[in-house]
């Protein structure tokens, strides 16, 4: 089996198959029909140029089609429906299992509009990993690409060129968009349906809740890239599409089937080629094997053995070769990228352990579950193997950052260990805002710390990308542990890779070492002295990015609860959530030096 991984930030995180949302015990609204979460995956990459005149820069607040692809008058009556579809197609689910809370509660069943979808247990369940997949769902039933893909399957609905210089997850949405739109004669329409036909993610908030209520400038900067990678693209699919879909397709459609690919698809090994299309080969070289016994050429032995060698490297060719591959150099590394029916129901837990695994010998995927954290009771819910009756079944979307879960999926995981804060969009950046902490850390005046400034610039450490803190234990599993002996290790704990040689090399200006060409390898490893300056002066940054801050958490708690009180803005409530939960990694990484003090 392929382990495989949910499509995340920046590419595809090949994380062992991770997928999930969250419930009422994180920061996070449960998946609702037509009104889910959003995109899961931010690739950067080249915009695709078209001499058209680009859409506003602002999403329209109404499309040129009067409804959205999945609409209510379109929708099944009930849940019901997707199981019935799912056990008719040939997707395979624990029998224990429902795609509904109000399975829990028969009486509580409404319309698909108001259904809480996710998998949730009916009786209890032993979670056994990779030995008993919780769901399998055949490969036919997906929308997939690889990064070897080279034709262009939707002909009839965007030129050659446009497909094949788009990214992975645009491929992916096309295809959803040409489904929607009736351009392939397959059973799908009922899983379209209850595809979610709002999304909750900021692409979609107000300026003012953006801009004001985050109170995080990196999220409106990463949105507003996006919002214009996606009118380019729109741009680009205008002139190429076919068959006048360039008047069916409206940008809201458009961004809402890259929502749905982005928040809901997934990413693994790719085989050459599928077992399913390998067995032909098979069978011919069997036949061959026999003809050349039956002609008299050779023994049934010499046969044996040469069908046998063929089948066996022909196997291993298609298992073993992805994996030499990614081993060798990542970036080359075969990829496919999937939407899968099913699997994507499953919502997020950073906690839980989970896979999701292509089955090569019989073409189809299946999630797995090995850990379930239940966030209600704090742990996992009684054994670590086990579901009780009525709780959530979670799997894992990789370590997502809520800065991702809240821009591609429309969500935000309360205490989520993999949580990170963008002090800066470059490392100049960061000495420059924070100049006056630099000064206090290392009592050096301001023509020290321009010359140290200057240094780093000589070497171009200055651009070396975003200055990221990331927390430094998980919240609620571990306790703080940290003590001067450990501050080396907590530095690269604390700091993103990019930006720690930088701070190095500017720590050892500021304190009068030789930092030049020669010696600027040294500050790639770890140093006792330097880390330990580090991090205390990390913990200063946070410290002093807390206090710019215009509200503190406990202010923050007390609106959203107030709010929630109310007439609750769902918009506000998730902003005032996300900004609460970027306090609460700055308040763990400013107790990192109150621990080294107090031990001191």
């Amino acid at each position: 089996m392929v382990a495989w991984a949910f499509s995340g930030f920046d590419a595809v995180r090949a994380y062992p198959w991770k997928v999930g949302g969250t419930d009422g015990h994180v920061w996070a609204h449960a998946r609702v029909a037509g009104t889910w979460r959003s995109s899961r995956v931010s690739s950067r990459v080249s915009i695709l140029q078209c001499s058209s005149k680009a859409p506003k820069s602002k999403l329209p607040s109404k499309a040129k089609n009067k409804s959205v692809p999945t609409s209510k008058s379109n929708k099944p009556a009930g849940v019901g429906a997707l199981e019935t579809w799912a056990s008719r197609v040939g997707i395979q689910v624990e029998p224990s299992l429902k795609f509904s809370k109000s399975a829990l509660s028969p009486s509580e069943s409404g319309s698909s509009e108001s259904v809480e979808l996710g998998v949730y247990s009916v009786s209890d369940t032993v979670l056994r990993g990779a030995s008993r997949p919780l769901i399998r769902v055949p490969a036919e039933l997906t929308f997939s690409v690889t990064s070897v893909d080279s034709s262009n399957p939707l002909r009839r609905f965007v030129s050659n060129q446009y497909y094949r210089a788009a990214p992975w997850w645009l491929k992916l949405a096309l295809q959803v968009l040409f489904e929607r739109f009736g351009g392939y004669a397959t059973d799908l329409q009922t899983y379209l349906d209850f595809l979610p036909s709002k999304f909750n993610t900021p692409l979609h908030w107000k300026k003012d809740t953006l801009a004001n209520q985050s109170q995080y400038p990196p999220l409106e900067k990463a949105v507003t890239a996006q919002l214009q990678s996606y009118q380019s693209f729109y741009t680009g699919f205008q002139a190429a599409a076919q068959d006048g879909y360039a008047d069916k397709v409206s940008f809201e459609h458009f961004v809402w089937a890259i929502e749905v690919v982005r928040s809901r698809a997934f990413s693994g090994d790719c085989e050459p080629a599928s077992f399913k299309q390998r067995y032909r080969l098979v069978l011919f070289i069997l036949f061959l094997s026999f003809g050349f016994v039956s002609l008299g050429l050779g023994s049934p032995e010499d046969a044996l053995n040469g069908g046998a060698a063929a089948i066996s490297s022909i196997l291993a060719f298609d298992i073993i070769y992805p994996r030499v591959t990614r081993a060798l150099d990542p970036a080359q590394a075969l990829k496919r990228y999937a939407l899968c029916p099913g699997v994507d129901l499953f919502n997020h837990n950073s906690r839980a352990v989970s896979d999701v695994t292509f089955e090569y010998f019989f073409d189809r995927f299946a999630a797995c579950v090995s850990y379930n954290y239940n966030y209600a009771k704090g742990t996992e819910g009684g054994s670590r193997d086990r579901v009780s009756a009525g709780s959530e079944v979670f799997i894992s979307y990789g370590p997502q950052s809520n800065d991702q879960l809240l821009q591609f999926f429309g969500f935000v995981e309360e205490n989520n260990p993999n949580d990170t804060y963008v002090l800066a969009e470059s490392f100049a950046d960061f000495v420059l805002l924070f100049d006056d902490v630099i000064a206090e850390a290392f009592d050096v005046d301001a023509a020290a710390r321009k010359q140290a400034y200057e240094t780093c610039a000589s070497l171009n450490l200055l651009n070396a990308g975003r200055v990221v803190v990331k927390r430094p234990f998980d919240p609620l599993t571990e306790a703080p542990q940290v003590g001067p002996s450990h501050a080396a290790n907590m530095f690269v704990t604390l700091l993103d890779s990019a930006s720690r040689p930088c701070l190095r090399a500017f720590i050892a200006s500021l304190k009068g070492r030789e930092v030049t060409l020669q010696t600027a390898r040294q500050f790639t490893v770890a140093s006792p002295e330097l880390d330990a300056d580090g991090t205390r002066l990390i913990s200063m940054v946070c410290a002093s990015e807390l206090d710019r801050k215009p509200t503190s958490i406990t202010q923050d708690l007390s609106t959203l609860a107030a709010l929630e009180r109310g007439t609750c803005d769902a918009e506000k409530a998730l902003a005032l959530r996300f900004r609460v939960e970027k306090k609460r990694v700055l308040s763990q990484i400013m107790s990192v030096e109150l621990a080294q003090k107090g031990r001191k």
